[in-house]
């Protein structure tokens, strides 16, 4: 098997405690957090239910940043890595649920 960069699961955590699949990057960083959000941004915003004046915070420091949408909504890194996501099951995709 060939040897692939890690690309890093990150995930939306709903208010009530849901978690969602937003997407894999191989950036584990606040920057590449944001490249995340930033890249699904319109629909991600209307998903979450956030208007277009909201500000997003930053959460958790050192290793998992996270980022706090002010609504109860926070996006951040799972730990996990793409393959460990797919052998122990993956979350839904955010956009996918209802």
């Amino acid at each position: 098997m060939a040897h692939y960069r890690s690309k890093y699961e990150t995930i939306v955590t709903a208010p009530d405690g849901r978690r969602f699949l937003l997407l894999y990057t191989g950036r584990r960083s606040l920057p590449g957090l944001l490249a995340c959000v930033r890249q699904r941004g319109a629909e991600l915003c209307d998903r979450m239910r956030v208007d277009d004046s909201a500000r997003c915070t930053r959460g958790g420091r050192g290793r998992f940043p996270t980022l706090d949408f002010g609504n109860g909504w926070t996006a951040g890194y799972s730990g996990r890595t793409q393959l460990e996501a797919r052998q122990t099951g993956e979350l839904p995709w955010i956009f996918a649920a209802e």
